[in-house]
């Protein structure tokens, strides 16, 4: 007891109060609880705004009518099929290798290519276009490495695989997929994954 009062007295005479000190730490603790506490909805908007900052550096390399085109282009690709599809995708590949669409055109044609296609299309993705995003928020880089993780587990390439997926966790930690579900999440669930 006697240590007690003596470490609560220096603490008093050099201006310490145990009150304050706890009173400093806590904004921090309550950004860091704040910041898990982020609703879906927020994380949601939160990415759909980085996607318009995106788009909007279209701007610095294509004029008014190329970025039309390149809009014409890439909503053609919903009424084509097949090599016509991959003809879209290349085109927009060639004539405008920055566009944020394109980066989207590319991630769609890999994932309809064949399997060993597909993984050689999902690493130039991640490459070329890893800054690119849908317009539902979704991150091309973060899908497109989604989709080359499970690959290479399923390929028995453990290590690649979860260098990947660690990669994924740190560029893009609150990354969805198209139905709005967390990458991260189908990851935990996804029996490749789950430890027995």
């Amino acid at each position: 007891m006697k240590n007690i009062s003596t470490v609560f007295l220096l603490m008093v005479l050099c201006g310490a109060s145990p009150v304050a000190q706890a009173v400093e730490v806590q904004p921090d603790k309550m950004a860091q609880e704040a910041e898990k506490k982020k609703t879906k909805q927020e994380i949601l908007d939160e990415l759909k705004r980085k996607m318009k900052t995106r788009v909007a550096e279209d701007a610095r390399y294509y004029s008014k009518e190329e970025r039309i085109e390149i809009e014409k282009l890439y909503h053609s690709w919903q009424s084509k099929r097949g090599k016509e599809q991959q003809a879209v995708a290349i085109t927009m590949q060639r004539r405008f290798p920055k566009a944020n669409r394109t980066g989207c055109a590319m991630l769609y044609l890999a994932q309809d290519s064949p399997r060993g296609r597909q993984m050689t299309l999902l690493r130039q993705v991640i490459r070329d276009n890893g800054t690119c995003m849908y317009g539902n928020g979704v991150q091309v880089g973060a899908l497109a490495r989604y989709y080359l993780v499970i690959m290479l587990k399923q390929d028995n390439k453990g290590e690649e695989s979860q260098k990947l997926l660690d990669e994924m966790n740190e560029l893009y930690p609150n990354a969805i997929d198209h139905q709005g579900e967390f990458l991260a999440d189908l990851i935990a669930i996804n029996p490749l994954f789950v430890e027995p």
